[in-house]
């Protein structure tokens, strides 16, 4: 991975935690981290530092919001990652709103973390200016092939499938590889119409054609995916249903 954050502030009042992120980002090369298990800590270090890079909790030590620390230092060339072990759409919403960042659910592992660095690293190389929620910039997203980024309208994506902690998006009859988690790709097309009908699938509900309740799957554009049973009756309920 090429190191393009020098230096790095964790923000974790779990002090066992922190550490266990420390020793991560050790193992991809990172060795100037610093921690702190207080907001008044966090914003003391911060401010001193300067960091490339926050790795920070939503929630610190006495109801105090780590999204909340982060926007009032308001660090323009700072990339920062928001970490909870209890997601919500208030908590997501908050920190979409922040300048170069990206979102993340405990527990973290050493692949979650490295897809999210190696996604904030490549859109700082696409420009300085732009920051990872850009990535989707209005109805478009860039996908990385190769050496290049693609750019692509989200309308045109037929569905997304999960590999581990790689996912196949599948564009009219083009198919790209990203190094991305399905949750972290779901996160990123939240207020655009996509459903997770199946744990290893996100799909475009406008580009539904047919569903077949015999095996329950789903149709779009000629492409069949797996919805699970307990998914059905929620995307049924997106939908009128004449019988």
């Amino acid at each position: 991975m090429h190191l393009n954050f020098n230096t790095v502030v964790i923000v974790e009042d779990d002090i066992s935690y922190s550490i266990e992120i420390k020793l991560l980002l050790a193992e991809m090369g990172y060795h100037n981290v610093s921690t702190c298990q207080t907001y008044a800590d966090g914003l003391e270090v911060i401010t001193s530092q300067n960091p490339d890079l926050i790795i920070i909790d939503v929630e610190l030590d006495g109801g105090k919001s780590g999204i909340n620390l982060v926007n009032i230092l308001n660090l323009k060339n700072t990339t920062t990652i928001f970490m909870t072990s209890a997601p919500n759409e208030t908590y997501y919403t908050e920190a979409k709103n922040a300048d170069n960042s990206a979102f993340l659910v405990k527990p973290i592992n050493k692949y979650s973390l490295q897809s999210t660095l190696q996604l904030l690293i490549n859109q700082r190389e696409i420009s300085p200016n732009l920051n990872v929620q850009t990535v989707v910039k209005k109805d478009k997203l860039f996908l990385k092939r190769l050496k290049s980024f693609v750019l692509i309208k989200i309308e045109d994506i037929s569905y997304i499938e999960a590999f581990g902690d790689y996912c196949k998006t599948v564009v009219n009859d083009t198919m790209y590889t990203n190094k991305i988690t399905l949750s972290n790709y779901e996160a990123i097309l939240r207020d655009f119409s996509f459903f997770r009908c199946h744990r290893s699938y996100l799909i475009n509900l406008n580009q539904i054609t047919q569903f077949d309740i015999s095996d329950n799957s789903i149709e779009l554009n000629g492409h069949i995916i797996p919805i699970s049973r307990n998914n059905r009756k929620t995307l049924f309920n997106l939908f009128h249903v004449v019988i």
